[in-house]
């Protein structure tokens, strides 16, 4: 089964990456459609933990060291998908690569381990 996804509020696109995702048949949820969209960094990735489903950020740099602490304290999570920014207009490569890694990847695989968008070209 693919992964559940939650996108960051860092993700301009999020809502409609979700909703086309979602017409899709996956399960996937921005922080904007949450109302999450105003929370800490900490928050995002403890709202995607508690509602297990792997979070996907262009926020590598804050978000990586979050998901390092977690395994590191011994504490399971969904697992964490990073990108370098992708811009609105190049949403037909974010939908790509995103369907891509939906395709491929199980939700067990996707735990404790932080993956590169990028893998999925």
């Amino acid at each position: 089964m693919a992964p559940k996804l939650y996108l960051d509020a860092d993700i301009t696109a999020a809502p409609l990456l979700a909703k086309t995702l979602r017409q899709r048949g996956f399960d996937v949820v921005s922080a904007v459609e949450a109302g999450n969209d105003e929370l800490s960094d900490q928050g995002q990735f403890a709202y995607a933990n508690a509602e297990n489903r792997v979070l996907l950020t262009f926020n590598i740099k804050d978000f990586v060291p979050l998901a390092r602490a977690e395994y590191a304290a011994g504490r399971s999570f969904p697992g964490l998908i990073v990108s370098p920014q992708i811009k609105g207009d190049q949403f037909s490569l974010l939908l790509r690569l995103v369907l891509q890694l939906l395709h491929r990847t199980e939700d067990d695989a996707m735990r404790n381990s932080i993956r590169f968008l990028q893998e999925y070209r």
